[in-house]
C-alpha cells in the first residue's frame, strides 16, 4: 500500500480541478483559410445547468442578429443593358447593374418588335416557364449612359422582370445608400406570386395590381407607406415622404409597378429578408445537443 502525503494529494486534487474547470477553446480553422474567425473561450462554469443536462441553450445575441449590410459580391462583375429571355428555365442569381457603364453597340441585344433604342432596359429578365429569384444591385455613379453612349445625368435606371409561369422574388439593393441611383422597376407575373424587397432608400410611388390574390406589406413598410387609392384591385401608394412627389411626368425618383394576374403580392424592405434568414446553430449549441 502506497500512502500519498496529504500535501501532495491536495496539490494533485487542485491541479485536476484547474484542468477540469479550465477554458474550453473552439478549434481554429486551418491557418490558410482567408476568413478564419477568431477562437472563442468559454469556461465550464458559464454553461448553465439546463444546458449541461441537455436542455435548450440560451439564444445567442450575435446569432440572432441579421448579417450586416454588405456590398455586391466581389465575384460578380457589373453589367448594363442585359437581356435574359428564357423559354424553359428559371432565372436565379445576383446581377450587378451599373447604369453608367458604356456598352458597345455590337453587344446590345436586338430590339423587340416596335421598340426603339430609348426603350432598352438596363436589366430585363423574361422567363416563359420558370421562376425568377434574383438579387439586383445598382452601382456606379449617378447618371445613365444611353445606348448611344451619351451620359444622361439625373436619369433613372430601368429594371424589368416578367414571368409567364412561375413566381417572382426580387431583392433590390443600392450600392451607395447615401447617394442611391434612382430606379424604375416593373414586375409582371401572369401565374405566380410576387415577393418584392425594396431598399430602405426607396422613395416614390408604388403601384400594385393583383387580379387574383392578396396584397400585403410588412409592418416596417407600412410605417413609410401612404395609401392614396385602391380601386379595381389596383393599389396606389407612396413610399417615403409624399410631399416630394412632383407628378408622374416630372418625377425623377424611384418608382415601382407590380402586376400579378394570378398570385399574391408581398412587399418588404430588403434588410428584412436578411433578418428572416434562420440563424445557424453555433458550435456549442451543436456540441451540447449531440
Amino acid at each position: 500500500m502506497i500512502v500519498v502525503p496529504e500535501a501532495e494529494h491536495a496539490h494533485k486534487s487542485s491541479k485536476a480541478a484547474s484542468e477540469t474547470e479550465g477554458p474550453i477553446t473552439t478549434p481554429r480553422p486551418d491557418a490558410n483559410t482567408e476568413d478564419a474567425p477568431p477562437s472563442y473561450t468559454l469556461t465550464v462554469s458559464s454553461i448553465t445547468d439546463s444546458q449541461a443536462a441537455g436542455g435548450p441553450s440560451a439564444p445567442s445575441t450575435l446569432e440572432s442578429l441579421p448579417p450586416p449590410t454588405q456590398g455586391p459580391p466581389p465575384d460578380v462583375r457589373p453589367t448594363n443593358y442585359l437581356l435574359l429571355d428564357r423559354a424553359n428555365a428559371a432565372i436565379k442569381g445576383t446581377y450587378v447593374v451599373d447604369p453608367s457603364m458604356a456598352v458597345h453597340a455590337s453587344f446590345l441585344a436586338p430590339l423587340g418588335k416596335g421598340e426603339a433604342e430609348g426603350d432598352r432596359k438596363n436589366l430585363q429578365l423574361i422567363s416563359k416557364n420558370g421562376r425568377i429569384a434574383v438579387n439586383i444591385w445598382l452601382v456606379g455613379s449617378r447618371g445613365v449612359v444611353g445606348p448611344d453612349g451619351d451620359l444622361k445625368t439625373g436619369a433613372r435606371a430601368t429594371l424589368d422582370l416578367k414571368s409567364y409561369n412561375g413566381p417572382v422574388n426580387v431583392k433590390t439593393h443600392v450600392g451607395e445608400p447615401e447617394a442611391p441611383i434612382p430606379f424604375l422597376l416593373t414586375v409582371t407575373s401572369y401565374n405566380g406570386a410576387v415577393q418584392l424587397y425594396l431598399p430602405r432608400s426607396f422613395t416614390g410611388p408604388l403601384t400594385i395590381t393583383s387580379n387574383n390574390g392578396s396584397v400585403t406589406y410588412s409592418d416596417q413598410v407600412k410605417e413609410h407607406l401612404t395609401t392614396f387609392s385602391e380601386v379595381n384591385r389596383r393599389h396606389l401608394s407612396f413610399v417615403g415622404d409624399s410631399s416630394e412627389w412632383t407628378g408622374q411626368v416630372d418625377w425623377a425618383g424611384d418608382a415601382a409597378t407590380v402586376e400579378s394576374k394570378n398570385g399574391k403580392v408581398q412587399v418588404r424592405f430588403v434588410d428584412e429578408a436578411r433578418a428572416e434568414q434562420p440563424a445557424k446553430p453555433g458550435f456549442f449549441s451543436k456540441w451540447l445537443s449531440s
